[in-house]
């Protein structure tokens, strides 16, 4: 059975989306990757790297 994981690093996420850790940090800091805390760890929902892709393939692959 292949388990995708709900909550991701958010070195994880820099990896998925072929990024840097700095560039995914800014992200999550500026709201535009949601993200949750857990205790003192950060951990972002794959649903919300699912949502920002989105947004970028509407707004023409332009980072905003």
């Amino acid at each position: 059975m292949n388990k995708q994981p709900i909550l991701v690093t958010v070195a994880e996420t820099a990896s998925m989306l072929s990024i840097g850790r700095t560039a995914a940090w800014e992200l999550v800091r500026t709201h535009k990757i949601k993200s949750i805390k857990i205790g003192r760890t950060r951990r972002v929902p794959m649903s919300a790297i699912q949502e920002y892709v989105a947004h970028l393939l509407d707004e023409g692959g332009e980072v905003a």
